[in-house]
């Protein structure tokens, strides 16, 4: 068996694979009655989807950035802020809280992609901490004291409110997380997505063969904004209520920022995977510590970071990856061997 056979073989086991593990997640809503089993699935999911999100500017195109809270605490306070001041509805609050961080994202990223390195990884935590501080101290928008959304009944999709069952926030963030992913997929095997890489792994060879690394990495930031500012919004509904304090910090980008590295950053399902690991400890080990040893989880995580950089520097994507191929390699090596055997035998 050649390796392309091999690969082939492979590439439908996991396709199946994959069909197994999404009808299992469709159906876990219907098959456990404890909300917090739920609950650790929604906020896996979100915390996948905005790992996502940040993967589309930090793992393809190598722009390390610190201030995806500022643009998912812009898209929860525009689309709460819209609900409560002209009751325009959640989902079309989003929209436009996406549109608001795309165009403060241009604003901001324009100047700072002439840095690069640290000094780009600088201006961005520099702009989300302002951004905090802003907020927490502008009154019309609630300052320490938040925005806090009015519980609506009955359920609805227009209010974007459920109180009955968890179910629907379950769906929504699965769907949009299965969405996000398929167009992550679609940019990386684009020309766009090659251009990504190609600004990555070497600026100046990719300015010097007339990819513009200015407009695509404009580009990346635009979607990953938005995608944040959306994210944001659904937080918002999810939980209804928001304070600068709570989720434009280092502590939530750092939640966002840290599956993309374990899981593999510039993959498709290094975020997801990431988050599948790292949300359910986080959750668990709050729940079972309560309100003592607050920040324990964050120090686990970082300890666990630490080790998956120097035991896997590319995440745990990267290590599948290499494993996969030995695999079709010994595989193929091993068909041909056989088959030799065979026809020296037939001789």
């Amino acid at each position: 068996m050649r390796l392309e056979e091999v690969k082939g073989v492979l590439r439908q086991k996991r396709f199946y694979a994959a069909l197994a593990a999404l009808f299992i997640l469709f159906i876990i809503p219907l098959v456990t009655l404890r909300p917090f089993i739920v609950d650790i699935f929604i906020m896996t999911f979100l915390w996948a989807f905005l790992a996502g999100a940040w993967n589309v500017l930090g793992g393809y195109v190598g722009q390390f950035s610190l201030g995806p809270s500022a643009f998912f605490g812009i898209g929860a306070y525009t689309s709460s802020l819209l609900f409560i001041w002209l009751g325009v509805p959640p989902l079309l609050g989003m929209v436009v809280g996406a549109i608001l961080s795309s165009g403060v994202a241009l604003v901001i990223s324009y100047p700072s992609f002439r840095l690069r390195g640290h000094y780009f990884v600088l201006i961005t935590l520099a702009f989300a901490e302002i951004l905090r501080i802003a907020f927490l101290n502008w009154t019309l928008v609630g300052g320490a004291y938040g925005v806090w959304l009015p519980v609506i009944h009955p359920d609805s999709l227009y209010n974007f409110q459920f109180h009955t069952t968890k179910a629907p926030y379950y769906y929504i963030v699965l769907i949009s997380l299965l969405l996000e992913l398929i167009l992550v997929h679609k940019i990386e095997k684009s020309k766009i997505g090659y251009y990504f890489k190609a600004i990555r792994e070497d600026e100046d060879a990719a300015e010097a063969l007339g990819i513009s690394a200015t407009k695509y990495k404009l580009i990346a930031a635009v979607i990953g904004s938005a995608l944040f500012a959306m994210g944001g919004t659904f937080f918002a509904q999810y939980v209804l209520i928001i304070r600068a304090p709570d989720i434009m910090t280092l502590d939530r980008t750092l939640s966002i920022v840290f599956p993309a590295i374990i899981g593999g950053m510039g993959t498709t399902m290094g975020p997801i995977l990431g988050s599948f690991i790292l949300t359910p400890i986080d959750y668990i080990i709050r729940a079972s510590l309560g309100g003592l040893y607050r920040g324990v989880h964050m120090i686990l995580e970082g300890a666990f970071l630490m080790a998956i950089v120097i035991i896997m520097p590319s995440g745990i994507m990267g290590l599948l990856k290499k494993t996969y191929a030995k695999k079709a390699t010994k595989t193929s090596r091993i068909s041909l061997e056989k088959g030799a055997a065979g026809r020296s035998d037939v001789w």
